[in-house]
């Protein structure tokens, strides 16, 4: 069973080192890029977005 490379879509079995190193490379490189998209909410932010959600927040069900 082959796997696909998420960076260049190749079979990851005919990388060889260098080419293993230069596809991580690139995608630590993108999620990096993705880090100040991606945030971690802390136990109040989490629980007051499940909270809203729940309650049907008009905001967050396509209402203003």
């Amino acid at each position: 069973m082959s796997s696909k490379c998420f960076n260049c879509n190749g079979d990851i079995t005919n990388h060889d080192s260098q080419k293993m190193t230069e596809c991580l490379t690139a995608l630590s490189g993108k999620l990096e890029s993705m880090e100040p998209v991606l945030q971690v909410l802390n136990d109040e932010e989490a629980l007051d977005h499940f909270t809203k959600t729940k309650t049907g927040e008009p905001s967050r069900m396509g209402s203003n």
